[in-house]
């Protein structure tokens, strides 16, 4: 694959797969590892340009994961904050961040099929039948397991809403 044209799906993808990457493995630096690794693989890799190249590159990731938990066996680290309140911040802008910390925080303890899901869906916009095809499971379970995926989001997040 020519360069240029990796160079242009890295700045389209990169955002979405780090997304990806990251729920995966709850690690900020082994996601970019992830996402480095899975360009490389790309401009070099012996496999020729695929037709749904988004999708290419997500297996390509999910692989190089898989490939490094087996390696490492239980490798886990806490989850850091997504970033932390820097002064002269207004309390909107604190309260949207907690929010925000709260709900990833809750997708990311999703057991692996639902949590594959979520951040499919709505963090990385693929369509139902994208994330369908992905997983290589039919729509309607799809459809059930997102249903259901929020049912649970809506529980944990109950006592945070109260504040």
């Amino acid at each position: 694959m020519p360069q240029r044209e990796l160079e242009k799906y890295y700045q389209t993808y990169y955002r979405e797969l780090y997304l990806y990457a990251y729920s995966l493995s709850q690690h900020k630096q082994m996601a970019e590892d992830l996402v480095s690794e899975t360009f490389y693989r790309a401009l070099y890799g012996k496999q020729k340009y695929q037709e749904q190249y988004k999708y290419w590159l997500f297996r390509i990731c999910k692989n190089l994961y898989i490939d490094e938990y087996r390696k490492k066996k239980r490798y886990q680290s806490k989850v850091p904050l997504l970033g932390e309140v820097v002064q002269g911040d207004n309390l909107d802008q604190f309260i949207e961040k907690e929010r925000y910390q709260n709900l990833y925080r809750c997708v990311l303890a999703l057991r692996s099929p639902h949590k594959e899901m979520i951040i499919l869906h709505y963090f990385c916009d693929y369509q139902l039948n994208e994330v369908a095809d992905y997983l290589e499971i039919p729509y309607s379970t799809v459809k059930v397991s997102l249903f259901r995926a929020r049912q649970k989001l809506r529980k944990e997040l109950e006592p945070y809403e109260k504040f």
